[in-house]
Parts: C-alpha cells; sequence; structure tokens
C-alpha cells in the first residue's frame, strides 16, 4: 500500500504519502498515543482548534501532503482517544484536511454539517452566525467570535460553493474551522480511508478505484471552498 499510494500521489497529484505506521506493532503502539515517526499533522496544531473536542491521545495512520493548485495542502487519517473511567475511549475517527488560505482573517469562525460532532466540540465564547440564504443555514450551522469577519469569509461564492460540494458528495458530513490563517475541513465517519484491497492483484487496476476516489473528493472540496 505505501509504496503504491507514494507513485500514484506523486503522479497524480504531486503530493508525498507517509505511513506513520508502518507495522502491526507500530499501529498497535498508535492506538495508544505513542506515534513513533513524525510523518504526521502536528499535535499541538490539533489541540489549538475548537472544532474537535478535547482529547488526550492520538493516534495517526495514513498522511499526505505537499502543494495542489498553489496551495500548501495536509491530509490526515486520525483517531482521538480520550481516557474515561479507565478505558482509552475513541473520541473521534476520520479526516482532517488543512488549506493554507489567500484570505486574511485573525479570528476564528466554525461550521457544522454534523450535528454530533458540534454537540461535543468547544464552542464557548462564539456566536452563532446566520446567513441571508436558507438553504445554506438548513445545511450548516456557524459560529464565530467576529461577525463581521464571518459575513466576509462566508461570501455569496462562497456559500454557493459549499452548497455545490454538499449536493455532490452527500456521503461526507463537511465540517470547517478558519484559523491561523487556514482552514480546517473535518470528515468524521467509521471509514478505513485510502485503502487497498488486500486479497486481490496489483496488476488489477481496479484496486486502485477506492483511494485514488478518496483524494479527488477531498481535493474537489478544496476546489470549490477557495
Amino acid at each position: 500500500k505505501e509504496r503504491f499510494l507514494k507513485i500514484l500521489l506523486e503522479k497524480l497529484y504531486g503530493l508525498k504519502y507517509f505511513n506513520p505506521n508502518p507495522t502491526i506493532i507500530s499501529n498497535m503502539l498508535a492506538s495508544c498515543g505513542a506515534n513513533e515517526t513524525e510523518h504526521h499533522i502536528d499535535a499541538e496544531e490539533l489541540n489549538s482548534l475548537s472544532i474537535l473536542r478535547p482529547h488526550g491521545s492520538i493516534s495517526y495512520d495514513d498522511y499526505i501532503k505537499g502543494k495542489y493548485k498553489d496551495l500548501n495542502i495536509e491530509i490526515q487519517e486520525l483517531s482521538l482517544y480520550k481516557c474515561i473511567k479507565n478505558y482509552n475511549t475513541c473520541l473521534f475517527h476520520g479526516l482532517i484536511m488543512s488549506v493554507a488560505v489567500k484570505k486574511e482573517f485573525k479570528n476564528k469562525t466554525i461550521f457544522y454539517a454534523d450535528k454530533e460532532l458540534q454537540n461535543n466540540a468547544d464552542i464557548k465564547g462564539l456566536e452563532p452566525v446566520y446567513t441571508e440564504d436558507v438553504e445554506f443555514n438548513k445545511m450548516f450551522n456557524v459560529y464565530t467570535n467576529d461577525q463581521i469577519e464571518a459575513r466576509y469569509i462566508f461570501s455569496p461564492i462562497f456559500i454557493e460553493k459549499m452548497k455545490s460540494v454538499m449536493v455532490k458528495n452527500p456521503q461526507y458530513k463537511i465540517n470547517g474551522e478558519f484559523y491561523n490563517k487556514k482552514l480546517y475541513i473535518v470528515l468524521s465517519s467509521d471509514k478505513n480511508w485510502f485503502e487497498i484491497p488486500f486479497f486481490k492483484s496489483a496488476e488489477n487496476i481496479s484496486v486502485f478505484y477506492q483511494p485514488v476516489n478518496d483524494i479527488c473528493n477531498l481535493l474537489l472540496i478544496a476546489d470549490n471552498v477557495l
């Protein structure tokens, strides 16, 4: 998997692929928060986000980074854990994509399509934002600590693009946070991302369909929202 994904992502998109946990043992250690390599999104960066629940340990899986259409992108599959009553409980599993944003903003704005993720997030000190688009308000709940900046970010063009992405990708509950000069897209899902069928021949090109389709959909989101 690691060998083929490196080639695929480099050839198709100019992106680099890393496997933070290359062995069964390191995967087991990662589930306890003991990640062995630095090939993953920065833990302090994750801890600074309000969109994700306060957590203890992080288990990293597939990691993709590079420049796509002049945008610096990081994509990480991960799980967040917290010790609850002496058990290491998984609070979140899914993908997070960070994209360096060209628009200038200084404060924090969050939007949710996943109500469960919203209920478990830290939105203290943030106010709800209601746009003039009724359909968008039904799809997303928006919170900010700067109403003026939020309305600058959620321009009519941005709103229409986000609605289009949701319609084209009904399988995703798209959530996001504008913070620290980046847009973070969070997809909560039980799915094991970027997987290649283990018992099929690598000469069968169809085995690469799913990981390529996954990355195409993520980059489509980046294309549409920026």
